[in-house]
């Protein structure tokens, strides 16, 4: 009797410890499955590298000081929404929207025109709470000494609720390299619809906006004529609705 009682006693807690490994193992499962990235998180992601490969460029991030974040809204709603001019309270709205970073309109103000500003045509009005970003004296000569920088994500993964893609800066010197690949291409593969390259010439002519040119940068023209920076940006996304917002950038 007494050795039948320890038999069930061993039986139980083989069970016992038979359910608390398959617990542990569904846990597992599930800790995986929720850092695994799905197929529209990763379309999703995609997207948002068509924004971040533009304008990144405009943070410093060494600093991350409210100066950049100013220029990357700047340079964000002159190329997308043709404006170049932003009250401080349209700078608040989007610097939330895009960063999910709490600013007033008194913090923009104070900011007035920094080095970083200056040096890349943003003017300040303390008395309207204005910024404006002037790109009237870029011309054909001017444009092709400014280097192209793009963004180009090497990789992502999921942690929680966050999403942390790591980039190469890749900085092309002469934008005109761009051109010539997109020519070379059509001499090389005569048989192939060649790639229309209006909105590059716009550009490098001055009529267009540095967001056509940078989007016409690909992984093999980055192999071919791209220089990556030393250091790689991280940067934390959240996901809110289908949009990516930008929470952290950091550089590694």
């Amino acid at each position: 009797m007494l050795k039948l009682k320890k038999e069930i006693i061993y039986l139980l807690e083989g069970i016992t410890l038979i359910l608390i490994i398959l617990v542990l193992f569904i846990m597992l499962i599930g800790l995986f499955n929720r850092n695994k990235m799905t197929d529209l998180e990763t379309s999703l992601l995609s997207e948002q590298n068509k924004t971040t490969m533009i304008y990144m460029d405009s943070i410093d991030v060494s600093k991350k000081e409210l100066d950049s974040y100013i220029l990357y809204v700047l340079e964000y709603s002159y190329n997308e929404n043709d404006k170049n001019s932003l009250k401080c309270s349209e700078i608040k709205t989007l610097i939330k929207e895009l960063f999910d970073k709490d600013v007033t309109e008194e913090e923009l103000n104070a900011v007035g025109v920094t080095p970083l500003l200056l040096d890349n045509k943003v003017g300040h009005n303390i008395e309207e709470k204005t910024f404006i970003i002037d790109k009237s004296d870029l011309t054909q000569r001017s444009i092709a000494n400014i280097p192209i920088v793009v963004y180009q994500q090497k990789k992502a993964k999921k942690r929680g609720f966050n999403y942390i893609v790591e980039y190469n800066k890749v900085t092309i010197s002469n934008p005109y390299e761009i051109l010539n690949y997109y020519n070379d291409l059509s001499t090389s593969e005569p048989d192939k619809e060649p790639y229309d390259t209006t909105k590059i010439m716009n550009y490098l002519t001055a009529k267009g906006k540095i967001k056509d040119i940078k989007r016409a940068v690909n992984d093999e023209i980055i192999e071919k004529v791209g220089k990556q920076d030393e250091k790689k940006t991280i940067i934390t996304y959240k996901l809110v609705g289908a949009k990516f917002i930008i929470v952290d950038i950091q550089e590694k």
